[in-house]
């Protein structure tokens, strides 16, 4: 596509809200982001690494901003107030979620919140996500209380995750609105670094990658002080935008 408009049509060509995870050690993957890459009038990178990456292995010129999502966010003018009476703990599932770590996080989660309501959210535009059924009954096994919501506005969603005592998830963007609330969480590792990027970005606990780690990270989440980050977000994430002024 950038080959069409940049060389075809002569058009100016953007791309913004972007991470840049290329293969360094292929060398034809990295000649081909290169000429790609190259052909750009502007790109905006949303985190440190892959800014890193097509600065100074791609060499091409590329600012610093963030996802999107935030300024979404704060432009609604209403997110609905909770949807459940009482506290309750917010589970999503991950790209590359592993049913076989199920038992053991329904344990961790049952013990430490013994009193809460267990929320597993869904709703996209798209609509569900192909892998969820399979994690939904994976999770039901051990917690068959669990309660799925499928929310069918973006207010909806966002008021789910907003309310939780504790997100857990290892989805991009419910991590991000959670950063935006200041609500606990948890972060899966997902299968780009993107995610650990933003944590290392506003200097929040790691992604968790196995077992001790998220008993870990459960243990401790509370001695962590939790602040919601949306104006400093939207503040990066203006800088998508910059190439409209030039």
């Amino acid at each position: 596509m950038v080959f069409l408009a940049k060389d075809v049509f002569n058009k100016k060509v953007s791309i913004i809200n972007h991470s840049c995870y290329p293969k360094i050690n292929k060398e034809k993957q990295v000649f081909y982001y290169k000429n790609v890459y190259s052909r750009c009038d502007f790109i905006a990178a949303r985190e440190r690494r892959s800014l890193h990456i097509i600065t100074n292995i791609l060499n091409v010129n590329a600012t610093l901003s963030f996802d999107s999502l935030p300024l979404s966010i704060k432009d609604l003018k209403f997110i609905p107030p909770s949807y459940y009476s009482g506290k309750y703990v917010c589970l999503s599932g991950a790209v590359n979620y592993n049913v076989e770590n199920s038992k053991f996080i329904s344990e961790c989660i049952l013990e430490k919140y013994p009193d809460h309501k267990i929320i597993y959210l869904v709703g996209s535009a798209s609509g569900i996500n192909y892998e969820e059924p399979t994690v939904i009954k994976s999770l039901k096994q051990y917690m068959p209380k669990m309660i799925v919501h499928d929310a069918k506005s973006f207010g909806e969603w966002l008021s789910v995750i907003k309310y939780s005592e504790v997100l857990i998830s290892g989805r991009y963007h419910y991590s991000i609105a959670a950063m935006c609330f200041g609500t606990p969480m948890i972060c899966f590792a997902s299968n780009t670094p993107k995610i650990d990027e933003v944590n290392k970005l506003f200097g929040l606990p790691n992604c968790v990658t196995d077992q001790e780690q998220f008993s870990q990270a459960l243990g401790n989440i509370q001695q962590f002080e939790w602040k919601p980050l949306l104006n400093e977000m939207c503040t990066m994430a203006k800088e998508n935008y910059k190439f409209l002024n030039s």
